[in-house]
Order: structure tokens, then sequence, then C-alpha cells
């Protein structure tokens, strides 16, 4: 048999299938882990407005949110308080308290009618608290009716109020007419003789936030100061971001008004600005600026816009914050799918990847083998030559005991015997 022989790798070769098969694992790993991590592409929201007030359009609606719900790349707002605002009856937020003011006013009428003049008056009271959160201009006409009532009732008892208060309607609806027929003598002379007075003007300082309103006419900015007559005055405040809110104030020398913050809440700004763009005419250039209003409101910046045609069709289009804008509008009709409406908002889907795209492990090539010396201890001949010195030192011993007499191998063993 030759001597041993033994497989090792040459320095600077090629470390082999394990180290570099640890390699190809570890950037597969890697790999994998970071196309594990990298978030789904974003999809775009898009609003969709009802601006035609239409039960049809609710249909329409659901089968919009039904295809964004499955789109690859399109969402709804995910805002349940802005997608109510969105649909159905526009907002009307002087609906409930203008209501309530005009009962009030029809109470008012009936007590003097009775002369119950502490419950008129009572009524009177309780409808200009409804008025003040009411749109200034639809505010005035109903606070001059109240006005008047609360004047009837202070001029049966004579007093001398009764003028202030003709007054105040009077500024609340100078255009006022009374019938004769109608309404008592003495109470016809009463408001001729109040509205022939000459008032004396004061200063009026409004603070606050929005616009100041006064008996129904716009003044200006708030804080501002403005001459008014003496006497009383429906001081309001509007404007786009808060709601209506005010006081009745009565100047009998300069006055000053304050008037707490209302910001309007985020739905209501919604309506408003949803109520804005049905309103603007029927023009892309004029309904920019509502819409772009809208999609702030709503961080949005695709919509889907449902009207009204004048012959009552269901008119749709699309709208980006850049061009084209607007699309053109084209009727709807009832039998058609409803996920092409979306397609011009939708991005392109991206390329599928190909096979030969993927990773692929480099093809194993096992290392060369290379043969080399075996070191000196372990070729045959050393080993040989060690053993037979090692049995010539065994017998040697042998002998040499016997001449000796004495053999002892191990601690206590022991030959005993003499050489002749």
């Amino acid at each position: 048999m030759g001597p041993a022989r033994k497989l090792t790798y040459s320095k600077g070769m090629s470390f082999g299938f394990p180290g570099r098969w640890a390699m190809v694992c570890a950037i597969a790993t890697v790999s994998g882990a970071a196309i594990a991590q990298e978030p789904p592409p974003q999809k775009l929201k898009v609003a969709i407005i009802d601006l035609s007030e239409d039960p049809a359009a609710d249909k329409l609606r659901d089968q919009l949110y039904h295809e964004i719900l499955n789109h690859r790349a399109l969402t709804s707002t995910d805002n349940l308080q802005y997608d109510a605002m969105l649909k159905g009856r526009f907002l009307d937020e002087d609906e409930l308290p203008l209501k309530e003011a005009i009962t009030r006013r029809n109470e008012a009428d009936s007590e003097d009618a009775l002369y119950h003049f502490a419950n008129a008056e009572t009524a009177v009271n309780n409808g200009l608290q409804d008025l003040l959160v009411v749109t200034p201009a639809k505010a005035a006409p109903i606070a001059a009716d109240l006005a008047f009532d609360y004047g009837q009732a202070e001029q049966y008892q004579q007093r001398k109020q009764a003028a202030a208060w003709f007054q105040f309607a009077h500024r609340l609806d100078p255009k006022r007419k009374l019938d004769p027929v109608k309404i008592d003598p003495d109470i016809l002379a009463g408001y001729d003789k109040a509205v022939a007075m000459k008032p004396v003007t004061r200063q009026l300082t409004v603070r606050g936030s929005g616009r100041v309103w006064i008996d129904g006419i716009e003044y200006g900015d708030a804080m501002g100061t403005f001459a008014v007559d003496d006497g009383y005055h429906l001081v309001q405040l509007a404007g786009p971001e808060r709601t209506v809110k005010g006081r009745v104030a009565l100047v009998q020398k300069d006055e000053e008004v304050a008037i707490d913050p209302a910001p309007a809440l985020p739905e209501v700004l919604v309506a408003r600005a949803r109520l804005a763009l049905r309103q603007a005419p029927a023009d892309s250039l004029s309904r920019a600026a509502p819409m772009k209003r809208l999609a702030e409101l709503l961080d949005v910046h695709d919509a889907v816009l449902i009207w009204k045609s004048p012959d009552g069709k269901l008119l749709v289009q699309t709208w980006q914050d850049h061009a084209p804008g607007f699309s053109a509008l084209r009727e709807y009709s009832e039998d058609e799918p409803a996920g092409p409406i979306l397609d011009p908002l939708a991005p392109p889907a991206p390329p599928k990847l190909e096979i030969h795209d993927t990773f692929k492990p480099p093809p194993f090539v096992p290392p060369p083998v290379v043969e080399t010396e075996p070191p000196w201890y372990q070729k045959r001949w050393v080993q040989a030559s060690v053993a037979g010195g090692v049995i010539a030192a065994v017998i040697g011993g042998i002998v040499w005991a016997r001449h000796t007499g004495n053999v002892t191998i191990g601690p206590n063993a022991q030959w005993q015997g003499m050489m002749q």
C-alpha cells in the first residue's frame, strides 16, 4: 500500500462549496427581507361627490364605492363624517333655528292679538335668540317682524320703549309697509312717529373674528369700529371658517360688543364647500376654485362628480388636481357598469415580471483536489525504525535482568532467578 494521501485546499484558491453556498444564502435572505419590508404602493384617494340631490345618484355612488374597495390603485376618503356630507341633501345650517324663530314670531303675533303682552315679549326674546346663529341676510326680515311685535306690546302698554323697538324693526327692514286695514291706528301712529325721529350717531366697536354684520348689513372685518344709530341692533359675526354668532345690543353711547369665537366643524366646512361647488356657474373655470377648496378639505387629488341635467338625467365627470382637471360631462346610463368611470383616475398597471428577471443562484463548481506530501513522522520507514528500536530496547532489558537475577514488570509482579 502506498503512502497515505490527504486532500487539502491550496492557499489563495476558492473556499469551495460550503463557503460559496453560505454567501448565496445570505444574499438571498437579505434580498428577501428587503423585498418583504418594502411597503406596497400607496393607493390614490378618490372622493365621490353627489351634486344632484337625486336619489338615483345613491345607487351610482354605491357602485363606485364597490369598485374602489376592490381596485388595485384607488381607495375611498376613509372619513365617514366627510362622506356623509358629500351626498343627499345639501346642509342648511339655518333651517332649524330659522324655523324656530318663525314659530316664535307666530306666537308673538297671536299673543299680541289676545293682549297677552308679557307672553308676546317672551316669544320675541326667544325668537331673537334663535336668529343669532342664522345667516344675517336671512335673519334680518324675521328679526324685524319680532321687533315690531315687541313694539306693539310696549305701545299697547303705553311704554316709552315702544319707539326703540319700532326703530329697530325699521332698521332691520327699511322697506316695511304697514297695512292700515290690518294694523291698529294707535300702533300705526306710534310706528310712523318713531321712524321719523332723528337718531343720534354712536360708535360701535365689535371684537371677535370674521365679518361684521349689523342689522343684516355687512360692515367689514372684526375687530372694527362702526358708526350706528343709537338704539337696538342685531350684531353678528359670520365667515367661511366659523359659524354665525351674535348679540342684540342696546347702543346708548359709544359701545363695545365682544362675540366669542365659533370655528365651524370640519364636516360643516366640507358641506359648505360642496354647496359652493354646486352653486358655481356651469363652466370649468368658475368651478375650479370651489373644487380645489373641497379637495383640500377632503385631502384628495382625484374625484368623481355626479351632476343632474335640466331634464333630470344623471351626468358624471372626473376631476384631477393636474391637467386636464375636469373631464367633459357625459350622461350616465343606469345599464352601464360604473368601473370605467374610474379608469381616467387610475395610474397604469405596473409591468409583469418575467421569469428571467428572478434571482438564480450561480452553478456549483467543485474545487480542485491537490495532493500534498505527508509529514515526516507519518512516513512508513520512520514509523518502522522507531518500532524496531523499541523492540530491541525491550529484549536488551530482559537479557540484562537475567544476568542480575531479577526481572520486575509493573509495581507488584516480580520474576526471580539466577543465571548460571
